[in-house]
């Protein structure tokens, strides 16, 4: 069960990280997973200091504290600008198709 719980929390600061603040149901449904599940996960990240929370009209909002955000940020421009080691096995296109979406939606956030 700590596992799942742990890997739920990945895919749920991965998600926030991407698409930024999030209705708690919205999010259990964007990461297709357990609400339950989702409620655990979003403990362990607050646990850690790596979320936080906002009620508004009656419904509750999590989003990546600043500098997780800048941290993810950091990670997602650096993973899309790194050049490739000559000797290293070229990414799969999922993994690829999955940054430069990710990179692209922080870029539109940041211009806004």
């Amino acid at each position: 069960m700590k596992e799942q719980i742990i890997d739920v929390a990945g895919k749920t600061y991965q998600f926030l990280g991407q698409n930024g603040e999030t209705e708690i149901g919205a999010l259990s449904r964007g990461l297709k997973e357990e609400k339950d599940l989702v409620l655990q996960s979003l403990g362990w990240l607050a646990r850690e200091d790596k979320i936080l929370f906002s009620q508004r009209s009656s419904k509750t909002f999590v989003a990546l504290m600043e500098a997780e955000r800048d941290a993810f940020s950091r990670i997602a421009h650096a993973i899309t600008t790194a050049v490739p080691r000559p000797d290293a096995k070229p990414a799969p296109k999922t993994v690829k198709k999955t940054v430069r979406k990710a990179a692209r939606k922080i870029t539109r956030k940041k211009a806004k």
